[in-house]
């Protein structure tokens, strides 16, 4: 039965030699047991004993006692056997005087063997099952086979991809259908959906730059929309893998590696100056960092250019500026900003570089002359005398007393005289006036200065009220007359009038007849610059002048040193202490300056603005990550993470106030190897100072909180003065990554793709093929299973087989038996005495026995050849 299974399973080799060996044993036993029938007794043998023997059986029962003595007699008699054979004899119930008990004992052995055969037979279900369970054991195993061949070359495949010989890694590849992919250092290809993408990511946060063809790799393969579908391998060698697709301004490199955010931006970094923009010291533009400048100007800031663009990077500011720079030391104070619209809100700065004169009285040399407006409309010169030296033409100003031309209406601005009757012209509405004591007159509704209405007022207030009008005419002498609704208004005694000086940013100065900036009744005199301005100089502007307008009136007087200027200070009219009265415009430069490190500095109230073209996210500072070969990237738990025995974030001339660690500070430490040893050593120190101020150098190791390290806040400006900042590494990395840490900045962490969630406990090749493996775990437990299930039907079998063995022994056994007493009974027979009726007695016994025994042989030798054939049947089937 153990070559039965053995060939069932194809487990053995040796099938065939097996089977010959049980083929020659089941030969023997074939031949023995057709030996044996040859010498079977018949009842039909012509023998006169047995036959009287036959004949006497009947009274077999009544001599059952003799028969027992003689048949213990014939068992002594048995002199070639052993004692121990005739106890087994004996207890297999094979005996010789009792054809009921040997007839019984056959039955039983019988019985026996046919119970076992039906036992441990296998039928068509049973072998049906254990074929299939040999078909479902091999296919498994192929599959198995299969699969862990599969594994090997993924591995194979994995090891050639994350190879620095791999020449597609950290390049763009281009299909020769146009698509194209960023393929990361692990070779993962990440497809690039667009050219504004592209343009994204080229030369930023660590991809390739796509400005040259150099780092693009054509492919003579054509896109698929199957290697839209993450996972998929690319025919190229090694082969690629697809991964996401990328993302605008993507962050690219360290796939595979850890990162710590060690700054905010990359260390290369080239601000660009903006320009020297105005401040204003009660709202400043900007906001200062350490401190503002003082209103007097006098005080010198502490921040040199580098201080303070890195102070604006700490800050997450993106602009940066000096003001009040000291031009020698390079020291000023720093301001920052985010807001571009508001850092030039109060324009440009400038600082006056000199005078140009655009018109002049030419009155120089006369100490003590003032400046007038005069009431004829003229602007004059007066010497210390009070005589008028110059004056501008005014001949345009006649009539002397002629006011200008002004609105009325229904509620009348003047009242008419005589009911408003229209015959009175200039002389008599004058006369009119001088008889009734009215200060002002004036002609209405006529055209040519005759048959108008006369209207009278002493409240210049009221009759100015309504505002110029523009429908007043000039006659033929030289008057004015007013028409429908408008007055044309003359001073009644004096020959005076009013006028206006007005300086305009366009550079002209000019005088016109009216009472204000807004009642232009005519221009009078001007100067002819117009154009001929040049820059502002905020010094002259109109309000810091003495009047604080851009616009002086008749009488209104300018003594040495005063001036007028227009709206900004583009010109300004200065009587100047030499007695010339001059009109200026100006020239000037930026009120910034180079300073001894080559960069700029603004001046007083004046920003040296930079744009350093990026702004840091603070909030990134200190993070420590895994990114994956797909370039997403995993944050490490606070947990996993601790103090690196290195210092990335190194600050010149700058201080931490406060925050020491008791008794942790160190004197005379020669050299700053020695202060970072005595951080590292101190489990609560993460930043430490080292002061050079000193006669010896200081080493004060830092306590700072976690979550406001980084914090601009902690930080001051100190010369001789070093800040150092510890950097994180990883306690524990997952399986597959390494301890090595790589240093970025805050931006291109925070442009990594982020949607790769929390770190997974493998990575690399086990996570390449974990998949793969996990279903090969799944084989193997299923080909365990199914090698228990055949092990419990060949152990099945194995016992069924041990039965029949044990049986067939026993059988033959019992063959043996039935074969010594068929002997015992013919040596009875051939000593039989006719004479003797005892012997006739025992012969007819003997005969009986011969009988039984012949049945009992009978039977051993069928099942025996049962037994055979199903051997031979199971060798054929196997």
């Amino acid at each position: 039965m153990n070559t039965i299974i053995n060939n069932l399973f194809h487990l053995d080799n040796s099938k065939e030699t097996t089977n010959s060996n049980s083929n020659n044993s089941n030969d023997n036993r074939i031949n023995s047991s057709i030996a044996y029938t040859k010498h079977k007794y018949s009842s039909k043998t012509p023998n006169l004993s047995l036959d009287q023997g036959h004949k006497f059986i009947k009274y077999q029962k009544k001599i059952a006692t003799k028969i027992e003595n003689d048949s213990n007699l014939a068992s002594t008699r048995q002199s070639n056997h052993s004692n121990k054979n005739h106890k087994k004899i004996t207890n297999e119930n094979f005996t010789t005087n009792n054809s009921n008990n040997t007839n019984t004992s056959g039955e039983s052995l019988t019985k026996n063997t046919e119970k076992v055969l039906t036992e441990t037979n296998i039928d068509s279900t049973q072998r049906s099952i254990i074929e299939k369970l040999k078909q479902e054991y091999t296919e498994t195993l192929n599959k198995y086979n299969q699969l862990a061949s599969q594994i090997s070359q993924n591995s194979s495949n994995y090891v050639s991809r994350v190879s620095s010989n791999n020449p597609y890694a950290s390049k763009i590849i281009r299909f020769n259908t146009g698509q194209m992919c960023y393929v990361t250092n692990q070779g993962v290809a990440k497809y690039i959906p667009s050219t504004n993408i592209l343009n994204s990511i080229s030369g930023k946060n660590g991809c390739p730059n796509t400005s040259s063809g150099a780092n693009f790799v054509d492919i003579n393969i054509p896109w698929i929309n199957d290697y839209n579908i993450e996972g998929t391998q690319l025919p190229t060698n090694p082969p690629l893998i697809m991964g996401t697709v990328m993302k605008l301004n993507e962050s690219c490199g360290n796939e595979g590696s850890n990162v710590f955010v060690s700054t905010m931006l990359p260390n290369q970094q080239n601000p660009i100056y903006v320009g020297c923009y105005q401040d204003n010291s009660s709202a400043p533009a900007m906001t200062f960092i350490g401190g503002a400048p003082p209103s007097t100007g006098t005080a010198s800031g502490t921040y040199n250019f580098n201080q303070c663009e890195n102070a604006a990077i700490l800050g997450g500011y993106q602009y940066f500026a000096l003001q009040n720079v000291n031009s020698s030391t390079g020291l000023g104070y720093c301001a920052a900003s985010n807001n571009k619209t508001n850092i030039s809100k109060y324009g440009n700065a400038y600082v006056p570089t000199g005078k140009k004169v655009l018109w002049s009285s030419n009155t120089s040399g006369q100490t003590g002359n003032s400046a007038i407006l005069s009431i004829t409309g003229a602007l004059s010169v007066i010497n210390s005398s009070g005589t008028s030296i110059f004056s501008t033409p005014n001949s345009s100003a006649q009539p002397s007393n002629y006011l200008g031309c002004y609105g009325d209406a229904p509620n009348r601005a003047m009242s008419l005289y005589n009911g408003g009757s229209q015959k009175y012209n200039l002389q008599q509405c004058q006369q009119i006036a001088q008889q009734n004591g009215a200060t002002y007159f004036g002609l209405q509704n006529s055209s040519s200065g005759t048959n108008a209405q006369c209207a009278l007022s002493s409240n210049w207030s009221q009759t100015s009220q309504y505002g110029r009008a523009g429908n007043c005419t000039q006659t033929s002498n030289g008057s004015w007359s007013g028409g429908g609704w408008s007055n044309a208004v003359y001073n009644t005694s004096l020959p005076q009038s009013n006028y206006v000086l007005v300086l305009q940013d366009n550079g002209n100065m000019m005088i016109f007849r009216g009472s204000n900036i807004n009642d232009n009744q005519g221009m009078i005199w001007q100067s002819g610059t117009t154009g001929q301005q040049q820059d502002a100089n905020s010094a002259y502007a109109a309000a810091k002048g003495k009047y604080g307008k851009n616009w002086i009136t008749s009488g209104s007087t300018m003594a040495a040193g005063d001036f007028v200027g227009s709206p900004n200070g583009y010109i300004a009219l200065i009587m100047q202490k030499d007695g010339n009265l001059v009109l200026y415009t100006f020239t000037q430069a930026p009120n910034c300056q180079k300073i001894n490190d080559k960069n700029t500095g603004g001046g007083i109230l004046a920003n040296a603005v930079y744009d350093i073209g990026n702004v840091g996210i603070s909030a990134n500072m200190g993070q420590v990550a895994y990114v994956d070969p797909d370039s997403q990237i995993h944050p490490y738990p606070t947990t996993n993470v601790k103090n690196a025995n290195t210092y990335t974030s190194i600050m010149e001339n700058t201080n931490i106030p406060g925050n020491d660690i008791p008794g942790a500070a160190l004197n005379n430490v020669s050299n700053i190897d020695g202060c970072m040893n005595a951080c590292n050593n101190n489990n609560e120190c993460n930043a430490f100072v080292y002061n050079t101020t000193g006669p010896t150098p200081v080493c004060m190791p830092k306590k700072l909180s976690p979550s406001n390290l980084y914090s601009l806040n902690n930080f001051s400006s100190a010369s001789g003065m070093s800040t150092y900042i510890r950097d994180k590494t990883v306690v524990t990395p997952p399986t597959g990554v390494s301890n090595t840490i790589n240093n970025v900045d805050s931006v291109r962490y925070q442009n990594y793709n982020n949607s790769g969630g929390n770190i997974q406990k493998t990575y690399g090749l086990s996570s390449a093929v974990s998949v793969q493996k996990q279903q090969l775990s799944q084989l193997q437990d299923k080909l365990n299973l199914l090698a228990s299930q055949i092990n419990n039907t060949k152990t099945t079998l194995l016992k069924g087989n041990s039965l029949v063995n044990a049986q067939t022994q026993a059988d033959i056994k019992g063959f043996h038996t039935y074969l010594l007493e068929d002997k015992l009974t013919n040596a009875k027979i051939d000593g039989f005495n006719k004479n003797n009726i005892d012997n006739i007695l025992n012969d007819a016994n003997i005969k009986i026995l011969q009988q039984n025994y012949s049945y009992l042989a009978w039977s051993i030798l069928a099942v025996g050849i049962v037994i055979v054939a199903i051997k031979v049947k199971n060798h054929q089937q196997q």
